[in-house]
């Protein structure tokens, strides 16, 4: 489960890159939103220190209100669970709206 997550604003890339690095598997990545703002998540430990070091570098890091690890590898076991669950449900045709 996913303890801390913040989208992060006014940090180049390759700096929270090199950030998440140092975090050594504890947090990580999770969205791309647009070229100026990221979501980061992970421990809250590891996601409150990167917070700090990112406001100390005069970005912005706004903490969100919940506790997902959607697209990280934190989220693997519910994966994996809803996949199983998704595998039952009895589709009998394709979609019919497409999504963009």
């Amino acid at each position: 489960m996913l303890d801390g997550a913040y989208v992060v604003s006014a940090f180049g890339r390759a700096s929270l890159d090199a950030l998440l690095d140092r975090a050594r598997g504890r947090l990580f990545h999770a969205m791309d939103n647009c070229p100026n703002q990221q979501v980061i998540g992970g421990d809250a430990e590891a996601a409150d220190a990167a917070m700090r070091t990112i406001v100390q570098a005069g970005g912005l890091a706004v903490p969100l209100l919940f506790g997902r690890a959607y697209h990280t590898p934190l989220f693997a076991d519910w994966a994996m669970a809803l996949g199983a669950c998704y595998d039952e449900l009895p589709l009998t045709h394709g979609g019919r709206v497409p999504v963009y």
